[in-house]
């Protein structure tokens, strides 16, 4: 039985601690490096808006492609390590997500008809 409580109780001082850790973090930082991230991106405009995109290096490119509900600044190491090793990454925030413009309404987009029967 002592076992078990010191066992729970070394698990509850790890979670205060790693409580405490993330709560005191300095998030301001994390923002101003992603303001200054989204200030380097390129731009491409689309029919439903602006389409920001890292676009850095030279060589062979790699498409780096975000999931939902994220964006390109989860690849920005990532996409440092390629540029240094000698390729070009292209890392677009999908429309709707990060620095890209939101799509004011969904049925803006259309599956066209042809496709639709393809299907």
């Amino acid at each position: 039985m002592k076992k078990i409580l010191k066992f729970l109780f070394l698990i509850i001082i790890i979670i205060v601690v790693t409580v405490i850790w993330f709560t005191s973090r300095d998030k301001s930082e994390d923002f101003i490096a992603y303001q200054n991230y989204t200030e380097t991106l390129d731009s491409f405009e689309t029919d439903y808006g602006i389409m920001k995109y890292s676009d850095t290096g030279s060589g062979q490119p790699i498409l780096l492609v975000h999931g939902v509900p994220t964006n390109s600044w989860m690849y920005r190491n990532l996409a440092n390590e390629l540029t240094e090793n000698g390729y070009r990454v292209i890392a677009p925030d999908l429309m709707g997500f990060g620095a890209s413009d939101r799509i004011p309404e969904l049925s803006l987009i259309h599956i066209s008809e042809p496709t639709r029967q393809e299907a």
